[in-house]
């Protein structure tokens, strides 16, 4: 699987949605969260990505924080964590 480490939120329609992107190695993903620096949690869904909102409103550039949880292809449960930057 593939997690970026940047993306667009602009409507332009390429890159606008931070998500897991698949590939066979995750079976499930069981959590995913976004949190700001400070450690507020602003996004946690495991059906659709990110898209740079937290409560209908579009946050500022800058760098967030997020951890997946997931079941692998071998029945395993991983956690990883990570950063991303939302640019505009």
């Amino acid at each position: 699987f593939q997690i970026p480490n940047a993306f667009t939120p602009n409507s332009d329609g390429h890159n606008d949605v931070f998500r897991i992107v698949e590939n066979g190695y995750v079976k499930t993903l069981t959590s995913f969260r976004v949190y700001t620096k400070s450690g507020k949690m602003i996004f946690n869904k495991i059906d659709e990505g990110w898209d740079g909102r937290y409560a209908g409103t579009m946050l500022d550039a800058d760098v967030y924080i997020w951890i997946a949880d997931f079941i692998n292809k071998n029945n395993l449960q991983e956690h990883l964590s990570g950063t991303v930057l939302l640019l505009k």
